[in-house]
């Protein structure tokens, strides 16, 4: 099964600041779809709403499957969220823990995991690149390695889509590249939905299907045309280039 996701007639307000109002937004069952935008334009909190974090005030978000009949997300649609490889560098666990805490919800121990459990681990190390390692402690792998654990720890669940918040904001531009990359061959060799924040619009134009811009409480699709004038623009402008986040798209 493939999923793809509808958003429509959405409006989303917090303290006041109508953040996403009255947009549609729709992502084709196995699609690889990045969003766009600048910083505080509202990317973040569209990924709050896809994973069903909070609810819009107005409209709905669908789960579809490719013949449009509507699916629970919650066992089919993972998330590697914002930030993970600082925020875990110093976690005291070896790569092949992480993976297999994504078994939490049924096993309560590490101690209680099988030898299929442990093999299925290895196997999505084994999927980012990670196998060789899996005894290795977070504090001892690179920003981009500890990347691949998480995304290692979502395939766990065999998700048909998965959601990834700036997986790549801490990381140098050829790990990036490395890491959309992987992306893309889990999108092409399982199908799998992939749905990516970044701010990385050459990362966009050439790892994605449907690139999506937040810009003024909407979401607007960009065409290529779009996306390579933006792109010309800031190599015009190397002095812009720290200001990704801030400039508008």
């Amino acid at each position: 099964m493939k999923l793809g996701v509808k958003g429509e007639h959405l409006r989303f307000c917090y303290q006041n600041r109508c953040i996403i109002e009255h947009t549609d937004f729709g992502v084709l069952p196995g699609e690889f779809c990045v969003i766009v935008g600048a910083n505080g334009s509202g990317k973040s909190t569209l990924m709050d709403l896809l994973c069903g974090i909070v609810v819009p005030q107005e409209g709905e978000i669908r789960w579809v499957d490719e013949a449009g009949e509507r699916i629970d997300p919650k066992s089919h649609v993972a998330y590697v969220q914002q930030n993970t490889a600082s925020l875990h560098k110093g976690f005291p666990a070896t790569a092949l823990e992480v993976v297999l805490s994504a078994l939490n919800g049924k096993k309560k121990w590490f101690s209680h995991f099988n030898n299929a459990d442990k093999d299925k681990a290895m196997e999505k190390l084994k999927d980012v690149g990670m196998h060789e390692i899996p005894h290795a402690k977070l504090s001892s792998l690179s920003g981009g390695q500890i990347q691949r654990v998480f995304l290692a720890q979502a395939l766990m669940s065999d998700p048909e889509a998965i959601l990834l918040d700036e997986p790549t904001s801490s990381l140098d531009t050829a790990f990036s590249h490395t890491f959309f990359q992987l992306l893309k061959n889990i999108n092409h060799d399982n199908g799998t939905t992939i749905i990516a924040i970044t701010h990385d619009m050459a990362l966009a134009r050439e790892f994605a299907d449907t690139v999506y811009c937040l810009e003024e409480t909407s979401i607007v699709a960009l065409d290529k045309n779009q996306i390579e004038e933006e792109l010309s623009h800031r190599h015009s402008h190397p002095h812009r280039e720290e200001d990704h986040g801030t400039a508008a798209l």
